[in-house]
């Protein structure tokens, strides 16, 4: 029998490494398609975010179907009391916060936090208006009792027109 030397054979490694390179080429090309489509999709989260901040607010005042009665006697700290970012919110001109606390059918305090201007726009898309560079606007109610048994309703409007370049 005669044995084939396959060791001088220079065909093997150029065959091999056009196929490694084909290899690398495919693995690239899927990184780079990748990248792209993530970098590509416009994430809105105004949405959530005003949503999250409303839930915030009302984690705050409400305890266990109390409201907070400090708050009803001083709220010149309430974004601080509640662990909002004061600075974010009044100056970045990007949200918009309405509160409102009602004892029977008085209005017991009213704040409003951040870029009024959203007050009007959060009033258009809160009524089902269709409008794409709008901010995305929550409205939530609820309703407390102090520990004398004073019943409260408060109505919160939250608003974000945060966009996607931050």
């Amino acid at each position: 029998m005669q044995r084939i030397n396959f060791l001088n054979k220079k065909a093997d490694s150029k065959i091999l490494s056009i196929w490694w390179f084909l290899i690398l080429i495919i693995i690239a090309t899927g990184i780079v398609i990748g990248v792209m489509i993530f970098f590509s999709s416009n994430l809105d989260v105004k949405s959530n975010e005003a949503d999250i901040m409303a839930n915030k607010i009302l984690d705050c005042l409400i305890k266990n179907g109390y409201i907070n009665e400090d708050f009803l006697v001083d709220n010149t700290n309430f974004l601080d009391n509640c662990f909002l970012n004061k600075a974010m919110i009044v100056n970045s001109g990007n949200y918009y916060i309405n509160l409102k606390i009602y004892e029977e059918s008085l209005v017991k305090t009213s704040l409003i936090y951040g870029n009024h201007a959203l007050e009007e726009d959060c009033k258009i898309k809160l009524n089902f208006i269709e409008a794409k560079n709008y901010p995305e606007c929550v409205e939530k109610s609820s309703i407390a009792m102090d520990s004398n048994g004073k019943i409260f309703r408060i109505d919160i409007i939250t608003g974000s027109k945060q966009d996607n370049q931050n």
